[in-house]
């Protein structure tokens, strides 16, 4: 479907419009609207895992677990928690011993807001930014993925036929939209994004007119030392990096391994990935195909180059890829560069610690450092002298905990979860109201102080 510029100017003005006369701003319907979409995401699940299964040949138990549990769980600690977060705070102002005068602090909605989500995981990140935008009293403009047609179709479909209201309005999945939108003066803009278009976002960042969040999809290196648990530390690393087919924002990207248990290692995972996927996951329903055309193309056209462990088989009317784990790439290598949403696992041996400090320092912010291993010391350096959004011992990080993402843009360091206050009130600006005392309510703080 192409949508028209004045198709979307249509779209922008009447939500600027809405919001302007109020009626995203109450309380009671902020609540009703998130109930309403979780009602109708409960109704359309079969559709949902349909989509995903095209899509990605996904798993739908593991699809349902990931992205809508996520999704539900966030709109029930939203709608528990945005009577508190909306309530205005009160703040005493003193002068010597009298109390001179009270500032309230009050929320406000933004306004016109703009969500772009990702085809890694197209549903998740397009509820779960639009969930907290429209918990503030914001109007949300969604863009739809198109290199997911049918779970962007399906999400259209719920948000625009069932769900039905004013405030919210998916676009189907078109080429290029995003960058179409953006130059709209909308109020936030939030986005997850991989380095492709980043590097095509640069040059119009400058036309950006309001509030812009995005997260860029990162390396996230996990090491394992010669103390690590192997059996555990397989297990996590295979259902991290190989369950969408490493198509996700919290995958592992490499994996650097001590010398003297890397053999071990390199078993234990073959032994994992056969026990999951079989000895042929091209069959299997539980691994998914490469969904970005381009993408595969890269790993066909670069793979060859590495030295192989396991894996490296190409199935090209399914676009699939097998799990692959590969010896130390070059750093001019892909899958060292750019070892996110990849079903490539790179091992890299280490001899001393210091050696993956001085790698992890020389290498860009990561989304969070996994470790494998129990010294306290090393555990203690990657805490002091790496840049990194968090540091996750013994596990890996999974969509359904309570997610961190570094946000990408330098001008904003930090880190933002999903499941927070801060979160609501990153779609929220604040209001204070100073209201200077009369004696008698000067008088009346001191005698209940």
């Amino acid at each position: 479907m192409y949508h028209s510029e004045q198709e979307i100017s249509t779209v922008f003005e009447n939500h600027k419009t809405l919001f302007e006369t109020g009626v995203s701003k109450p309380l009671d319907n902020r609540k009703r609207i998130l109930t309403k979409i979780q009602t109708v995401l409960k109704q359309n699940e079969e559709f949902l895992l349909e989509a995903a299964q095209k899509d990605f040949h996904r798993n739908g138990a593991s699809f349902k677990e990931k992205e809508l549990q996520t999704i539900y769980h966030q709109i029930d600690f939203v709608l528990s928690n945005l009577s508190k977060w909306t309530k205005p705070q009160n703040e005493t102002i003193s002068r010597g011993s009298f109390t001179d005068s009270v500032v309230r602090t009050m929320t406000e909605p933004l306004g016109c807001t703009l969500v772009i989500s990702h085809w890694s995981n197209p549903i998740l990140f397009a509820l779960i930014p639009t969930i907290l935008s429209l918990a503030a009293g914001n109007t949300v403009a969604i863009v739809t993925p198109p290199k997911t047609p049918n779970t962007s179709d399906e999400i259209c479909k719920m948000i625009n036929n069932l769900v039905q209201e004013d405030a919210i309005y998916a676009f189907a999945p078109q080429d290029d939209l995003a960058y179409e939108l953006i130059t709209y003066p909308f109020d936030k803009i939030w986005s997850i994004t991989d380095h492709k278009f980043m590097q095509k976002f640069e040059s119009q960042r400058a036309n950006l007119r309001g509030n812009s969040t995005f997260y860029q999809i990162r390396k996230n290196p996990v090491i394992v030392t010669e103390k690590a648990q192997l059996d555990w530390t397989a297990k996590e690393i295979v259902k991290s990096k190989f369950e969408n087919g490493g198509q996700s924002l919290l995958s592992v990207s490499y994996a650097l391994v001590h010398a003297s248990i890397r053999p071990q290692l390199l078993q234990k995972l073959i032994d994992e990935l056969e026990h999951v996927f079989t000895k042929r996951p091209h069959r299997s329903r539980h691994y998914s195909r490469v969904v970005d055309p381009s993408m595969y193309h890269d790993f066909k056209n670069h793979l060859h180059k590495e030295r192989i462990f396991y894996g490296g088989e190409f199935y090209g009317n399914e676009q699939l890829l097998v799990p692959t784990l590969i010896d130390t790439p070059k750093y001019s290598s892909i899958f060292l560069k750019h070892p996110e949403l990849t079903p490539v696992l790179p091992l890299i041996p280490y001899s001393n610690f210091s050696d993956i400090l001085n790698y992890l320092r020389g290498n860009e912010r990561s989304t969070y450092i996994s470790y494998f291993g129990d010294n306290k010391d090393d555990i203690q350096a990657i805490h002091q002298q790496t840049s990194t959004g968090s540091v996750v011992i013994n596990k890996t990080y999974e969509m359904e905990d309570c997610i961190r993402f570094p946000i990408s843009d330098p001008n904003t360091p930090g880190t933002l979860s999903f499941s927070s206050k801060r979160a609501f009130e990153s779609f929220s600006s604040m209001r204070t109201m100073t209201e200077k005392l009369d004696f008698m309510n000067k008088l009346k703080n001191i005698l209940i102080g």
